[in-house]
């Protein structure tokens, strides 16, 4: 990801150097850049549409169903009789499938441990899935082949039961616990809502807080509100070029969002046109579902977006909405996570 302000910065130079004519030409030989994480999320789409999705889930998957359905098909009879034991058929490709998850977790791990360093969180729940994915496949196997006595093998299949345990702990237990010990613990006074967006132009802490939202996943609710920010800032300073007395200061910042009868009046005058296709690019990259950065947002504030969209009714805070959504979220999910740290 780009530095947060090159948008901003780009603009306020070729303002500065040259007359602003009213046109999409001029507009666009200022090089608005919001925040340049096209490249960063189209690699990102190609990653998980190609590599992911068809390498490691369909193609796979598709495989094992083939080969369910043929052993289905071929072994009928045998499958229908009350057994014990599964056939060797149906367990083998099971373990190939385990052994494979097994050598791919050394990547893995050294991901989550060493190169990527991943949320304390995502570590413990990865480790977790291959610990007890380990413990019941060696469970299973001393079971079947009579390691463990004859009566276990009729009971084996509540050896699975330790993955709805080990769930239960996880989403309930463990989150009960960290509430216990966060009410009991004293740490400084936590920032509130506008307090925590107005810290975001502090260097150190968004750093501190892109690297959170890196590590779990969320990197494109950050952006999406530098983004919008670049995108005010920008048409403040357009309208200042063509009349300085008019604008009195070009700021808006994150925690504008919260008092919108502070934002600046200008933001509440008529579109221009000039900047429709800036605001269609938002839309397709942040708002509209199945964008290459699609936020978090409810599907209302979707709607409204998309309606306005349609009917060409553009205004400068139609996302205002959006991004109000998406700065709570980043308040009450990594800011926590942070605070705790």
């Amino acid at each position: 990801m780009s530095n947060n302000s090159v948008g901003y910065e780009t603009i306020h130079s070729m303002i500065s150097g040259g007359s602003l004519r009213k046109s999409i030409v001029e507009i666009d030989s200022y090089n608005f850049n919001i925040a340049n994480p096209m490249g960063y999320y189209k690699r990102l789409e190609k990653i998980i549409k190609s590599r992911i999705t068809i390498y490691y889930v369909i193609f796979p998957l598709s495989i094992l169903l083939t080969y369910n359905i043929i052993i289905t098909i071929q072994q009928w009879k045998k499958m229908i009789k009350t057994c014990p034991n599964e056939l060797k058929e149906v367990t083998q490709p099971k373990l190939i499938i385990n052994v494979i998850i097994y050598i791919l977790s050394i990547y893995m791990f050294y991901q989550a441990y060493i190169n990527q360093k991943w949320d304390i969180k995502f570590k413990i729940e990865y480790t977790t899935f291959i610990f007890v994915q380990a413990s019941c496949l060696i469970l299973m196997q001393f079971a079947v082949n009579g390691k463990l006595g004859d009566n276990i093998a009729r009971y084996r299949v509540y050896i699975f039961q330790f993955y709805a345990i080990i769930i239960h702990l996880l989403s309930v237990i463990e989150p009960l616990i960290e509430i216990y010990i966060s009410k009991h613990t004293k740490k400084e006074e936590m920032l509130n809502e506008e307090e925590f967006l107005n810290q975001l132009s502090n260097i150190t802490f968004k750093e501190q807080v892109t690297e959170l939202a890196i590590r779990t996943f969320c990197i494109e609710n950050l952006i999406f509100i530098e983004a919008h920010n670049d995108l005010m800032n920008t048409v403040l300073l357009y309208y200042k070029k063509k009349n300085l007395s008019f604008v009195d200061s070009v700021s808006f910042g994150s925690s504008d969002i919260l008092h919108k009868n502070k934002i600046n009046p200008i933001l509440y005058q008529p579109f221009d046109p000039v900047f429709k296709s800036y605001y269609e690019n938002v839309y397709n990259f942040f708002i509209k579902e199945g964008g290459i950065a699609s936020v978090n947002i409810e599907s209302t504030t979707i709607s409204d977006i998309e309606l306005q969209i349609e009917n060409d009714d553009f205004s400068y805070l139609m996302f205002i909405k959006a991004v109000e959504e998406v700065g709570e979220l980043l308040f009450n999910n990594i800011y926590p996570k942070l605070y705790l740290s």
